[in-house]
């Protein structure tokens, strides 16, 4: 007995052991499994995750911690029954939630689908949602236990995607320029080019998907080199490349494609990006641009020989004024040889070697926009010696007209003024000498003429030789103002002149050379007092209405007018007739020149209009002749109405 209450007791260890040990498990057990759900709790709130366990026979439903707060609600707030639940479904979406459940509880189809929820503040969210079925033996639904996740940003940001994807498309779709994506590799080949594609090559999207080489083929033979060390290279980090193609029609292009390298986890190159540009245009008007830069570049070496080498001094200015250029010759005339800015005093004086004021300087004229043409004065050299020059001068404006400086041009004429010098005091001298003689003839032939013991046959050439005389002693007369006009000698004297009465008076003596031509003098308007040599204005009358006589028509009367204009007296005499050629007019009143007069042998040496030209300018006016073709002619001439000119005005 006592053996077998031993046993007994050994066997009651034994079991308090095993009960001792399966506590401790247990406990442990309960720990892990606590740990476990904190561990899932925490896991789905993180991820946003909930999940929910009906049973279905007793109608329970369990919700995780994180489903209260998907559903906006508060886990204190009471049981989440299955209507509580439905009341927080979108009421459009309740229905198909429903039916979705009935449908996997049938067997039909498994639980999975997206619906909304509305939460107590009225905040929309979207609700991601799967579940099994737990079945019995016979195929009746015990549970339903499935997850919930908010989806709602998830959603959102695919929704955003969708749409940038979709502008992608839309933007590669319709660009001008080539957007495509190629699988690198040994499967290389296009994913996606876009149809521009087709205006830049001749090749629609679908020849690019089934031909990768394609775009090698269309590269320009000298250009291929290039092609292959890009592609070389372009797996490190992309780039850019520029360069020809032959499109489909066998047209040139150029072609700018621009490549992203897009890599793998492993920094492998899978796939290129890129895009490709028609430069075509802006490849010709670079070639167009250095074409012009090179001509630019010949032009201005030439102008520069030319300048350089020209046998006039040039002088260039910048807008201020300041000299940034002038050649050899320049440099020579003025007497010095150092550079722009390192010039000794030198200038532009007038003939008479006044120095010119500011505002005459042919570069300060030139820099206001106006052109100074042929225009004598003095240089005084650095080097104190002096020169006569005949200047020019003129703005330098770019296309659109902004001044960018002037140029002033002059050449030594010191030789042509001695020259001119004695060919005055030639033709002075012999003007004076011829002087003499021809009155001593005029005043024999006269006599003779008179005398009434001589024969008529001898009055005749007494009166042939007494017009001839007097014709060349016109001709001196005319030598000698040639002489006193252009030796700025002329002298002027001056007095108050009663023009109309001038003019009458000049048109009755003159009645017997105007005989057969009626003369009309038409006075308009009050007319002033002028101060003026009588005498030289006299003498272009006389020449202006000699000439009028002499190619006018008889029947038409001539017309000598006078009227104020402004400060001026204008003078006018108008004869019609066969008109003045339009080339004539400007060189009208040059000297010797004739004209008109040389087709139809009228006497003279073409002096008339060129000493007439000089007697107004001496007496600051100017003359002038409109004369259209078959119509009337009109020599003008104007005196200024104030102080008289000076007696050496010429």
């Amino acid at each position: 007995r006592i053996e077998e209450l031993e046993q007994e007791k050994r066997a009651l260890e034994r079991t308090r052991e095993q009960l001792n040990t399966a506590i401790a498990e247990a406990r442990k057990t309960e720990a892990a499994l606590r740990l476990s759900e904190d561990s899932l709790a925490r896991a789905q709130k993180i991820a946003r995750l909930g999940n929910w366990d009906w049973h279905i026979p007793t109608d329970e439903l369990f919700w995780s911690d994180e489903c209260y707060p998907m559903l906006g609600l508060s886990r204190d707030a009471g049981a989440l029954t299955y209507e509580r639940f439905l009341a927080c479904v979108h009421p459009e979406d309740r229905e198909g939630l429903m039916r979705a459940v009935d449908l996997a509880l049938q067997g039909e189809r498994p639980y999975c689908m997206e619906y909304r929820i509305l939460r107590p503040s009225g905040e929309e969210r979207l609700i991601h949602t799967e579940a099994d079925v737990a079945r019995a033996d016979d195929g009746t639904p015990l549970r339903l236990i499935g997850t919930a996740l908010d989806v709602t940003e998830q959603r959102r940001a695919e929704q955003a995607l969708r749409l940038s994807e979709e502008r992608l498309r839309l933007i590669a779709e319709h660009a001008s320029d080539v957007i495509f994506r190629m699988r690198l590799g040994p499967e290389e080949g296009y994913e996606y080019i876009s149809p521009a594609v087709l205006e830049h090559t001749g090749h629609p999207p679908e020849a690019w998907y089934e031909d990768p080489q394609l775009f090698l083929t269309l590269i320009h033979p000298e250009d291929k080199g290039r092609y292959h060390e890009f592609v070389e290279q372009m797996a490190a980090a992309g780039g850019r490349l520029t360069l020809r193609i032959i499109d489909k029609n066998g047209r040139t292009r150029w072609i700018s494609t621009h490549i992203t390298i897009q890599r793998d986890e492993h920094g492998n190159p899978v796939a290129g990006i890129g895009i490709s540009r028609d430069v075509t245009a802006e490849k010709l008007a670079d070639e167009e641009r250095e074409q012009l830069l090179r001509q630019l570049s010949a032009e201005r070496s030439w102008l520069n020989a030319v300048i350089e080498r020209s046998p006039v001094g040039i002088l260039l200015l910048d807008p201020s004024g300041a000299q940034i250029a002038w050649n050899h010759r320049a440099q020579e005339l003025a007497g010095i040889g150092a550079p722009p800015g390192q010039a000794g005093a030198w200038g532009l004086y007038s003939l008479d070697g006044q120095p010119l004021p500011d505002g005459e300087q042919p570069s300060t004229s030139a820099l206001r926009g106006e052109v100074t043409g042929s225009r004598e004065l003095a240089l005084q050299r650095a080097d104190g010696g002096t020169l006569a020059v005949l200047v020019s001068a003129g703005p330098i404006v770019d296309g659109s007209g902004k001044p960018l400086g002037a140029v002033v041009v002059f050449d030594d004429i010191t030789r042509l003024k001695e020259l001119e010098r004695l060919k005055e005091e030639w033709t002075s001298v012999v003007a004076h000498d011829l002087k003499q003689p021809v009155t001593t003839i005029i005043g024999y032939a006269a006599q003779i003429e008179r005398k009434p013991q001589v024969a008529a046959a001898v009055k005749t050439r007494a009166g042939h030789i007494l017009a001839s005389a007097k014709r060349l002693g016109r001709m001196v007369s005319d030598l000698t103002d040639i002489s006193q006009i252009e030796s700025r000698r002329l002298t002027i004297e001056s007095a108050p002149v009663d023009l109309p009465a001038l003019l009458q008076a000049v048109v009755e003596r003159m009645a017997g050379e105007t005989e057969g031509h009626a003369v009309e003098v038409e006075i308009r308007g009050e007319i002033p007092v002028v101060c003026a040599d009588a005498g030289r204005v006299e003498q272009v009358l006389s020449n202006l209405l000699s000439n009028a006589v002499k190619y006018g028509d008889p029947e038409t009367p001539i017309r000598a007018s006078l009227e104020r204009r402004g400060d001026d007296v204008q003078v006018s005499i108008r004869n019609s007739g066969r008109g003045i050629p339009a080339e004539d007019l400007p060189l009208l009143f040059e000297r010797f020149f004739r004209g008109r007069a040389r087709e139809e042998r009228a006497v003279g040496l073409g002096l008339g209009l060129y000493i007439a030209k000089g007697l107004v300018e001496a007496h600051h006016g100017r003359i002038w002749v409109e004369s259209p073709n078959g119509g009337f002619t009109t020599f003008y001439f104007t005196l200024p109405v104030g102080a008289a000119p000076r007696r050496d005005a010429a």
